[in-house]
């Protein structure tokens, strides 16, 4: 029972802060992390405001607006 709810709070396992990070993969996160906001721009220009509203996953589920606010709260 215990195994299951870890795996459950953590799906892809815990994160391993005793990792050392290169200074190169460090750069690429910071430039993939401020490119992140033209990549959505881009992503979503070409949506309508009905696209943009209509649920994605299922019918009465979330739309693609609340997966970008939720996205880009992050």
């Amino acid at each position: 029972m215990e195994e299951t709810l870890e795996k459950l709070r953590y799906p892809v396992g815990k994160f391993d802060w005793s990792k050392e990070i290169s200074e190169a993969v460090r750069n690429e996160s910071i430039k993939k992390i401020a490119e992140f906001p033209d990549r959505i721009r881009d992503a979503v220009g070409p949506l309508d405001e009905e696209q943009l509203d209509t649920p994605t996953v299922r019918k009465d589920g979330p739309c693609d607006r609340l997966f970008i606010m939720l996205r880009t709260a992050i």
